[in-house]
């Protein structure tokens, strides 16, 4: 005879007590969330960087470099 639903659900319960549930997972997520105050107290503790290339690239910032696009002479 088949079994329903119901007691199917009910059969791997019983099974599964004393069994730890899994913890849920939380994805990683890249950005940090602070309190603004908390950011500018940590920038005032931090060193000033250097100018690496004048005001347009300071120390520890990417750069990222798009070259023109030129035409083919054929």
């Amino acid at each position: 005879m088949a079994k329903s639903y119901l007691e199917i659900v009910e059969t791997a319960r019983s099974k599964m007590k004393g069994v730890p549930k899994p913890s849920p997972v939380v994805p990683a997520s890249p950005f940090i969330g602070k309190p603004a105050s908390r950011w500018m107290e940590e920038a005032a503790q931090s060193p000033v960087p250097k100018m690496l290339f004048d005001q347009f690239w300071f120390e520890g910032e990417l750069c990222v470099e798009f070259p023109q696009k030129t035409r083919q002479v054929a």
